[in-house]
């Protein structure tokens, strides 16, 4: 098959991209925010013919099975919402209510017709209802005449009135707003107050979408949902299955499923809670049918070596980089990513008590924290001096662009050298483990390692209690005490 027939496949800026109209009758919906073009990057120009087919075809594929999806349920759902939205509207705006004109239950009979008489004479005299009702019978009238004459469509405004006197006439519960699935991002974000800019929230955001990918964008309701989250863990687990047969990591791991699931109950909860639904959601099970990753946890020979095998110059794969990586994450417990994230006004190397600050962008609240540095201190210094640019970033820009991904695959070559179970993370799981064998205060654990309450054993107030003064010298000199135990055996390494 060749480049110009393969339908939607678009080249801009040395790219590929996968580009399709929205149908029309999709083009009000929710999941499309508005837009009028569905877009997807499928890599560079540099891609092969075969690599370029194989990206093309996913992408085509999941979008013509999303667009049946779509165009299969709900598309009646989000017009009606939208007409019942205009209709209650048109009545707000003449001082009327869904339900008015409907019969009371705690009213005789005589005091309802009594009622909806007096309402009526009101509403007649507003006129509001005037031109639907010179429509009906004028359409009455000509097919008096003529049996056979087509009823021409009903004009947009006119639709609203006449949907408008319809939930004006109905008891109100009749007329509720039905809720997408796709609705309750938008009530998740705001109750959160989430910033839809940061790598966190796009990440929340793209385990919901992924979610409605797989399972429709269905009608909010006990069913749907219970079914839904049955179908997208059955999905996820058959992933798994899929890289186990074909003898790749088995990913995602039950775990990760379980992460997933705790996002999406808690997006789903948020919106029932917030329009007080009359739903319970279930959480599904997951199949636990491979054993948790046991990560290894350096030893302080370990430590030590693996630092020397990051520091040797001598070594082909020797960069400096990986060199001011390891210094720092195997004596902080720091990883990749927060590092790569850090500023270098946050590097205090010239502090009294040299210290690292991560504030920044993070996994979580906990993991905001400040770590004393006590271990080749001058060595970080000079490796520093190598990356300082124009930009922000304590490891220079160029670093910074880079995927976490593409570092650790260079720092777990080294430490497979050292032992190889290991990976790049198993600094950070080593840290947690000698300060733990040092006997460290479990706050002052949590406060180094940005561990969470429930990892460190502390309840959400023990946790945070002081937080706040970690930058205050007592504060510093407790924590610099704390890692020159914890670090103790590297230390010592240099005087040997």
């Amino acid at each position: 098959m060749g480049k110009f027939s393969m339908k939607g496949l678009v080249e801009n800026h040395n790219t590929w991209a996968y580009v399709r109209k929205v149908p029309k009758a999709l083009t009000n919906h929710p999941s499309f925010n508005g837009r009028s073009n569905y877009r997807k990057q499928l890599g560079l120009r540099s891609l092969s013919d075969e690599q370029l087919f194989q990206k093309w075809k996913q992408a085509h594929e999941d979008f013509e099975q999303y667009i049946d999806n779509l165009k299969q349920v709900n598309v009646d759902v989000i017009d009606r919402n939208a007409l019942i939205k205009r209709a209650e509207a048109y009545l707000r705006a003449n001082n009327l209510n869904a339900g008015m004109l409907s019969s009371d239950e705690s009213l005789t009979e005589d005091d309802n017709q009594q009622h909806q008489y007096d309402l009526k004479q009101m509403i007649g005299h507003l006129g509001i209802f005037d031109e639907l009702f010179d429509h009906g019978a004028r359409e009455h009238y000509e097919q008096s005449i003529d049996p056979f004459s087509q009823s021409s469509p009903l004009p947009a405004h006119l639709q609203v009135q006449k949907h408008a006197w319809k939930i004006l006439t109905q008891p109100a519960t009749k007329n509720k707003t039905q809720y997408l699935f796709s609705d309750c991002w938008a009530v998740y974000a705001a109750k959160k107050g989430l910033d839809e800019s940061s790598r966190a929230t796009k990440r929340t955001k793209a385990t919901f979408s992924n979610f409605i990918k797989i399972t429709g964008n269905h009608i909010l309701s006990e069913q749907t949902i219970d079914e839904a989250l049955v179908s997208y863990v059955d999905a996820r687990e058959a992933v798994r299955d899929n890289n186990i047969t074909s003898g790749n990591k088995p990913s995602p791991s039950p775990a990760s499923i379980e992460r997933e699931l705790n996002t999406l109950l808690a997006i789903f909860r948020t919106t029932i809670k917030k329009y007080r639904l009359k739903i319970v959601v279930e959480r599904p099970e997951i199949r636990e049918d491979i054993k948790p990753l046991e990560r290894h946890t350096f030893t302080s020979e370990e430590q030590i070596k693996l630092v020397n095998a990051a520091s040797d110059t001598t070594q082909s794969d020797y960069k400096p980089h990986k060199e001011l990586m390891f210094l720092i994450m195997v004596q902080t417990g720091t990883h990749i990513t927060e590092l790569l994230r850090l500023k270098r006004d946050k590097v205090k190397l010239d502090h009294d008590i040299p210290h690292i600050i991560l504030d920044g962008e993070l996994k979580t609240q906990q993991r905001k924290r400040v770590i004393p540095l006590v271990y080749r201190v001058d060595q970080i210094k000079e490796l520093a001096q190598i990356f300082e640019d124009d930009s922000e970033h304590f490891f220079g820009e160029d670093n910074a662009k880079r995927t976490p991904d593409n570092y650790s695959t260079q720092l777990n070559k080294i430490c497979k050298r050292i032992n190889p179970n290991s990976t790049s993370y198993s600094c950070r799981h080593s840290f947690k483990h000698h300060a733990q064998v040092k006997g460290i205060d479990t706050q002052i654990v949590a406060n180094l390692g940005g561990w969470s309450g429930k990892d460190a054993g502390l309840s959400r107030q023990m946790l945070s209690y002081g937080s706040s003064g970690l930058l205050n010298t007592d504060s510093l000199l407790r924590l610099q005490d704390a890692m020159l135990q914890i670090n103790e055996h590297l230390i010592e390494s240099e005087t040997d």
